[in-house]
């Protein structure tokens, strides 16, 4: 059996690729804070928004997959809740041409809704209290040194994809992975405690 670093190692590197390849999630992060008026709502621009969040969510959650596999094979589910979880987010913030709420609200709720998506795929692997909040601390801390990187190298789109997303893709597989590999690595041991 892998040992879990190597899985951790995977699972990060595999997270780091699919977030440089698919760019990450839009955000609105320049720009005020405007106020929300119902007028301005684009339900067609949150389509495409969703399409192109859950197309880039199945491609990370995919790569995941990999490595998921063997550590969570009941996680069926992994690749269609990412995909649902990262179109949702995508589509919220296309809806409005604006930033309607305050950059770290925008990511926590992103964060939330893609959390509990992917805990439900989880759900037979891991309890939906341990998930939901290292998911999302993973995504507020991803995005906001992705977002911090961002700022400074806006001229190269290599650089943005594989520096600034990639740094969101690999903070966020640190966070995940090292959490799933000591959570199913310690509900294993503790299983196969109780059957010796």
């Amino acid at each position: 059996m892998t040992p879990n670093w190597a899985r951790l190692g995977a699972w990060v590197a595999l997270t780091y690729v699919g977030f440089a390849m698919c760019g990450g999630n839009h955000l609105q992060t320049s720009g005020p804070t405007v106020p929300f008026d119902p007028p301005d709502v684009d339900a067609s621009a949150a389509a495409v928004g969703f399409v192109f969040g859950a197309v880039g969510g199945a491609i990370i959650a995919s790569l995941q997959w990999i490595v998921l596999r063997s550590l969570a094979p009941r996680a069926r589910g992994w690749i269609p809740f990412t995909a649902l979880g990262f179109g949702l987010a995508h589509a919220f913030n296309d809806v409005v041409p604006y930033r309607p709420l305050d950059l770290p609200v925008i990511v926590l709720a992103d964060g939330l809704v893609i959390a509990v998506l992917q805990s439900i795929a989880l759900l037979h692997e891991l309890p939906q209290w341990f998930w939901v909040p290292v998911a999302a601390v993973a995504w507020v801390l991803g995005f906001t040194v992705g977002i911090a990187l961002l700022g400074q190298i806006e001229t190269s789109p290599l650089a943005e994809l594989l520096i600034g997303h990639g740094a969101i893709g690999l903070v966020i597989g640190v966070i995940t992975g090292a959490a799933l590999a000591w959570r199913i690595g310690s509900q294993r041991v503790s299983k196969s405690a109780m059957t010796s």
